[in-house]
C-alpha cells in the first residue's frame, strides 16, 4: 500500500528516473554537489578524516555565496569548508566538501561532451536534500544538483538503480523517487578503483557508495526515509519548473557521437567542468 496520501503527487513522478536527457539555468537555487574523488596520496593519512581522504561531494563556497539569498538559512551541519583546494589544472578554489548526502531524486539529464579532445559523459542529478537531526530524523532541505563526470557519474546512477533494486518489494509501488538516499563514503576505509587507458597509463577514482543498514532494508526504515506528501508535491513542482533544463541538453547536437563505451581515463579530482 502506498505511502502517500495524494497519489498525483507519484504521478508527478513516476517514470522521471528512467529519463535520459540533461541541462540551462535552473529557475530556483540548487547548489551543485559534484563527486570529488579522494587523493590516494592520503590514503594512510589516518589524521584526516574527510572528503580528501575518503571522497564524497564538494560544493563550490562561490555557488552557495551566489544563492545565498534563496537558500535555508542554515547549511548542512556536515558541509565543512575549506580554503585554496586544489584541482586538477593546478588552480584553486574554496568549497564546503561532504562525505555523505540523503536526496530524493526527482530527475536527471545526461550527455556525452569533449573537454581537451576526450570524450567524457556527465550526468546531473536534480534531487530534494535531507539533513539528519541530533535525534536521527530526516529534515528537508532544499533542492540540490548532483552531479558526476565519467565513472564516477555511473556509479552514482549505480548506487541510485541499486537502492531501486533493493527496495523493490518493500517500496510497494511508491516511486524511488519519495525517499531520501544515502549516497557518498562510508566506513573508516578508502575505496578506490583502478583504470588503465588505452595509452598505458592509470588512474584512480572513488567510487560513490550506497549505505544499506545493517541486517537490510525493511519497511520501517522506508518509513523512516520517506519524503511525505508535502515535500512530494515541492518535489512535483520543482520538476515541472525544471522542464527547460533538463530537455535543454536533448536539443542540443551531440558533441560527440554517443556510445555504450566510457571513457578510457576518469578525472583525477572530479572538480567540475
Amino acid at each position: 500500500m502506498s505511502r502517500l496520501q495524494n497519489k498525483a503527487n507519484a504521478e508527478a513522478l513516476q517514470g522521471s528516473m528512467s529519463r535520459n536527457d540533461g541541462g540551462v539555468k535552473l529557475p530556483f537555487a540548487a547548489p551543485v554537489l559534484w563527486w570529488k574523488n579522494a587523493s590516494t596520496e592520503l590514503a594512510d593519512t589516518e589524521e584526516i578524516k574527510d572528503v580528501r581522504r575518503f571522497g564524497g561531494w564538494g560544493i563550490s563556497k562561490e555557488d552557495v555565496d551566489d544563492q545565498k539569498d534563496q537558500l535555508p538559512p542554515e547549511l548542512p551541519a556536515n558541509w565543512k569548508l575549506f580554503e585554496s583546494l586544489r584541482n586538477h589544472d593546478g588552480g584553486t578554489y574554496s568549497a564546503y566538501l561532504a562525505r555523505t548526502v540523503w536526496v530524493a531524486p526527482i530527475d536527471r539529464r545526461f550527455v556525452w561532451k569533449t573537454y581537451d579532445g576526450k570524450s567524457r559523459s556527465k550526468v546531473n542529478i536534480l534531487c530534494y536534500l535531507a539533513v539528519m537531526s541530533p535525534d536521527k530524523k530526516l529534515l528537508p532541505w532544499g533542492a540540490v544538483i548532483l552531479s558526476g563526470s565519467s565513472y564516477s557519474g555511473k556509479a552514482i546512477d549505480d548506487a541510485i538503480a541499486k537502492f531501486k533494486q533493493d527496495t523493490d518489494k518493500l517500496r510497494d509501488g511508491d516511486p524511488v523517487n519519495l525517499f531520501y538516499i544515502p549516497l557518498g563514503t562510508f566506513g573508516n576505509d578508502p575505496k578506490f578503483d583502478k583504470f588503465t587507458g588505452k595509452d598505458g597509463n592509470s588512474s584512480s577514482t572513488t567510487p560513490c557508495q550506497l549505505w544499506t543498514p545493517e541486517g537490510g532494508y525493511t519497511a520501517s526504515t522506508l518509513d523512516e526515509w520517506f519524503v511525505g506528501d508535502d515535500i512530494a508535491a515541492e518535489m512535483g513542482l520543482l520538476r515541472a519548473q525544471a522542464s527547460e533544463w533538463l530537455d535543454e541538453w536533448n536539443k542540443k547536437k551531440e558533441e560527440v557521437k554517443q556510445s555504450n563505451e566510457l571513457p578510457p581515463m576518469p578525472d583525477e579530482d572530479g572538480f567540475p567542468f
